[in-house]
């Protein structure tokens, strides 16, 4: 009987400490994030590049913009099919271009 009641008080105490032990791992991470955070919100913003101007594609019109992680894309749209093209918003150049021809009969 006196064994079974070491094992449960044993048991208990590393349950303890496991849990103690995730709490300070919890709060560690956090605290980095949050550290992050705030180091990301001290950074000086990139200098703004000015006007841009960007050219549709010859016949067509544009008809949505959307980001994608870092980037800026452009859709466009015509009788050829469809154009998107991605644009740095850092440096306001294209970084490149995807073309969605129209669908086969």
């Amino acid at each position: 009987m006196r064994l079974l009641k070491t094992i449960v008080i044993a048991m208990g105490i590393a349950i303890v400490l496991g849990i103690g032990a995730l709490g300070w791992m919890l709060v560690q991470r956090l605290g980095a994030g949050a550290s992050a955070a705030s180091a990301a919100g001290t950074a000086r913003p990139a200098p703004p590049f000015g006007q841009v101007e960007v050219t549709a594609p010859a016949g067509m019109r544009f008809e949505q913009m959307a980001t994608a992680g870092d980037r800026l894309l452009l859709r466009f749209s015509g009788p050829v099919g469809e154009r998107i093209l991605v644009i740095d918003p850092a440096s306001g150049k294209q970084t490149g271009a995807i073309a969605i021809p129209p669908a086969g009969p």
